[in-house]
């Protein structure tokens, strides 16, 4: 299986005509998708880049830094392509590609960082997941609209739900109250 994919190395620029202290980004896309951008948390200047190679030129005195990251990433995006490619023989969504990049070079994600007890209100979870997860994958509309159907379901069921009540007893009692709604095995088993 090939992927078609390109990994690119740009500046960003903050304003027009900015032309020092660049933000270095590396742009990951995947089938003609939304490209991923990764901040490389390194600034260059305009003059000490060449764009056409996508590498620091030896006028810039952080060159060999800058450089070897751009290759230590370059290598890191291969070598997950290749995961999907001869391992998984299929193509992540971008999500995946953005928590393996950001794992596999040492970097948090904003959802690891805001992880919350169990102790919360299911809800509150609940939603966390939602708003993360839609972001991360790029949900569409229509899953928003069916999580938040879910959301309500569970919540006409038991608005008070938590982690610790979660037991066996509880999610028959929840398909239960499906089933008196005169809803479909098929359609009960999409909540």
């Amino acid at each position: 299986m090939h992927i078609k994919k390109g990994i690119k190395f740009l500046l960003h620029k903050r304003a027009a005509g900015q032309t020092t202290n660049l933000a270095i980004r590396m742009r990951v896309t995947l089938h003609g998708e939304r490209p991923l951008d990764f901040p490389l948390g390194q600034n260059i200047d305009a003059a000490d880049w060449n764009a056409d190679t996508m590498r620091a030129l030896p006028s810039c005195p952080v060159c060999d830094d800058i450089n070897r990251t751009i290759d230590e990433w370059t290598s890191v995006c291969k070598e997950i392509f290749a995961r999907y490619e001869l391992i998984e023989k299929r193509v992540p969504t971008p999500g995946e590609i953005k928590d393996l990049f950001n794992d596999m070079v040492g970097r948090k994600t904003q959802l690891n960082d805001t992880l919350p007890s169990l102790d919360e209100n299911f809800f509150k979870v609940f939603d966390m997941f939602t708003r993360e997860m839609g972001k991360k994958n790029q949900w569409t509309d229509g899953t928003f609209e069916k999580f938040a159907a879910l959301r309500h379901h569970i919540a006409t069921y038991d608005a008070k739900l938590s982690f610790p009540s979660l037991t066996e007893q509880k999610m028959q009692g929840y398909v239960d109250a499906l089933l008196r709604k005169d809803m479909r095995n098929t359609t009960i088993a999409k909540l």
